[in-house]
């Protein structure tokens, strides 16, 4: 199959996706790999991110061995865990529900909009105008995150009335417990 092909890449808490689209929104190509997460303390879950980009890295190789020249646009998804914990790290106990509160809620308006104001303007300019749009709307929510959002001058820390386990919980999508 020829392109233009649109590629979209996932980066979520148990898999990193590549997948590769016809602009007829026919899927032609998709890997992925493990994301390894790791608890180096019970209230601490990391991800490597030299691993993670690692792997995108060989992802994107792979992908453009195959259909790299005929590739138009890129989107990516990978925010919402980095988000969660900046929300949480810049409130304190007394405002963290109203600050989820917001976020969520900013979150919420952004899943309705965006597919329609995509769908508008895919149909009306161009299958990769909503990637171009996109890409656009990300530099200046960066900008006005960089000039608004500053790291606390002092360490919050997040209490819990009991520790988190080491292994996810048996009803956990993932298969954890014991």
């Amino acid at each position: 199959m020829t392109g233009p092909f649109l590629v979209g890449i996932d980066i979520g808490t148990t898999k990193l996706k590549v997948c590769v689209y016809s602009t007829s929104g026919k899927l032609v190509w998709q890997d992925h790999d493990n994301v390894i997460v790791t608890t180096p303390s019970p209230d601490c879950v990391e991800m490597d991110l030299r691993d993670l980009t690692g792997k995108l890295k060989l992802l994107l190789q792979k992908m453009a061995a195959v259909h790299g020249s005929a590739v138009e646009a890129i989107g990516f998804s990978a925010a919402t865990p980095a988000e969660q914990a900046l929300v949480a790290d810049l409130s304190d106990a007394a405002t963290r529900g109203r600050s989820f509160g917001v976020y969520t809620t900013a979150l919420s308006i952004g899943q309705v909009v965006g597919p329609v104001l995509g769908g508008f303007l895919a149909r009306d300019i161009a299958l990769s105008a909503p990637f171009y749009f996109n890409t656009i709307v990300l530099w200046a929510g960066a900008a006005i995150m960089m000039w608004f959002i500053h790291e606390p001058r002092h360490h919050v820390t997040v209490s819990t009335a009991e520790p988190m386990p080491h292994e996810p919980p048996a009803q956990w999508p993932s298969g954890g417990g014991k």
